[in-house]
């Protein structure tokens, strides 16, 4: 008979120190040849993926915030864990203000944001055997790059 998915969620640590201990666990057995790393690197991209759908589900959400309104509390604790039910992802949209001063602060900004990506286009083309000078006479030096090298996985 096939687990269900909820049997299948109970199975995962339920606090940090399981957490951190699964993780350990993980790595081990990937050090230790016990499985494919590419394989396991293509689960744990695949955990992630259905986490991110299982947290971001509108009825999962609404059915969750449902279940800690009946707490009576903004914040409480149960099943280990801390819960607040607070606003998040506030935005605000100045445009439709009508202050021309935050208006003209805008498109200041704008313009300036624009320049500067125009320079640091400009100052990534520079080279360590190529000399160049700003207006003042100064040499202008490349920018310092730094980079990571990873395996890029696109899920099918």
């Amino acid at each position: 008979m096939e687990e269900s998915a909820i049997s299948i969620l109970r199975k995962l640590p339920e606090n940090k120190k399981q957490a951190d201990s699964f993780v350990r666990l993980v790595r081990e057995g990937i050090e230790g040849g016990e499985t494919d790393p590419l394989l396991a690197f293509k689960n744990i991209a695949m955990l992630e993926t259905i986490f991110k759908k299982l947290k971001s589900d509108m009825i999962i959400r609404d059915v969750v915030l449902e279940e800690a309104e009946k707490y009576g509390q903004k914040t409480f604790e149960t099943n280990g864990a801390k819960y607040t039910i607070k606003e998040v992802g506030v935005k605000y949209d100045f445009n439709r203000c009508g202050d021309t001063q935050w208006e003209r602060l805008d498109a200041s900004i704008k313009s300036l944001t624009d320049k500067r990506k125009e320079r640091e286009t400009f100052l990534k083309t520079i080279t360590p055997d190529v000399e160049v000078y700003n207006d003042e006479g100064t040499k202008i030096e490349p920018p310092i790059k730094t980079s990571q090298t990873t395996v890029a996985i696109t899920l099918k």
